[in-house]
């Protein structure tokens, strides 16, 4: 059985299937839909829960052991299994597929882990585990998404927005579901079942904070480096998450990075700003951060954004706030060395 975040509400209403897989990177939509899993369960009586978190040394054999087990109480059992990689490898595919021919009556098992790509999908264990229990494919919410997922988010809780209101949300969310889902939730306090007008976003989500994460991009791509580290440490002292910092990082890059190669086949700057949503206000501080570097860095330092990300879920060594420290001052023009083509 294949659902997506939208059909698993309404199926979890009814019978709960045997095991669940929920894969994704966007991680406010996976977290919501383990809640949600959960949640059901509970109802159904499941209150004894067991959580396997499948690092480098795991050994497999404790998943065919929890099945072939009594619960300690006679009752039903949840057993989540947490994989830090897309796909639980050769081992696991084994084992997974043994504990679907097990098929043990009393465990609801709970599979979550990265994105699986079309190779996993094609294998064995996994259409094994669909057959048996049920799929959740966790889309990635991108730019061309995100709006619509917005306006839907805001109608789940009785907002409408204009449309400035609604691009300025996304714009000062920088593409973060999370962040989002928090200004929505504050948005639907102070205005509970209106229509938002761009002046209630701006002053709603006006970061309180003494410098904001879009502050700071402005600064990075302003060049100011002295001014960059400065708040940057502020930031991670106030605690913003650093989810925030990389999702904003990263698009910067990736916008940067289609300007200069646009410009480069011939473009119109104007045209493209007016083409990438780039308000007026940051046109110079934009204009500036494309004369710092070529086509290929900013392709690059797109890449490395790519390791930042798997820095943060765990799946690659080294510490996470310096790198993000490092990427910013290279985007700011700081003479480090740039990353190579392959992120690193």
């Amino acid at each position: 059985m294949r659902l997506s975040p939208d059909t698993l509400p309404r199926h979890l209403t009814g019978t709960l299937a045997p095991a669940y897989l929920v894969c994704g990177d966007e991680h406010l939509l996976v977290m919501e839909a383990l809640d949600a899993i959960r949640a059901a369960a509970r109802g159904a009586g499941i209150l004894e829960r067991e959580v396997l978190e499948v690092d480098k040394g795991f050994d497999w054999q404790r998943l065919v052991d929890a099945a072939a087990a009594l619960s300690l109480f006679g009752d039903r059992r949840l057993i989540e299994l947490r994989l830090a990689e897309a796909g639980p490898g050769a081992a696991g595919g084994k084992a997974l597929q043994a504990f679907v021919d097990l098929a043990p009556p009393d465990i609801l098992l709970l599979v979550t882990g990265p994105k699986l790509d079309r190779r996993s999908e094609d294998s064995a264990w996994f259409k094994a585990v669909e057959a048996y229990g049920a799929y959740v494919a966790v889309p990635n919410v991108g730019p061309e998404r995100f709006p619509a997922w917005l306006e839907s988010r805001l109608a789940a809780v009785g907002l409408g927005a204009e449309a400035e209101a609604l691009e300025l949300l996304a714009e000062r969310s920088a593409g973060n579901c999370l962040a989002a889902a928090q200004e929505i939730a504050k948005l639907a306090l102070l205005h509970p079942g209106e229509r938002l007008s761009t002046a209630q976003v701006a002053e709603a989500v006006a970061d309180s904070a003494r410098y904001d994460v879009y502050q700071f991009i402005d600064t990075v791509l302003a060049g100011d480096q002295v001014k960059t580290l400065r708040m940057l440490s502020v930031l991670e002292a106030e605690g913003v998450e650093p989810a925030v910092m990389i999702w904003a990082l990263s698009r910067e890059c990736r916008t940067l990075a289609q300007l200069a190669e646009a410009q480069r086949q011939g473009g119109n700057p104007s045209q493209l700003f007016r083409e990438f949503k780039i308000w007026s206000s940051r046109e110079n501080i934009v204009r500036t951060a494309l004369r710092r570097y070529p086509v290929s860095a900013w392709q690059r330092l797109d890449a490395r954004c790519l390791h930042l990300d798997k820095l943060m879920k765990g799946q690659a060594s080294g510490m996470l706030w310096d790198e993000i420290r490092a990427q910013a001052l290279l985007m700011a023009g700081a003479k480090l060395r740039l990353p190579t083509e392959a992120g690193r």
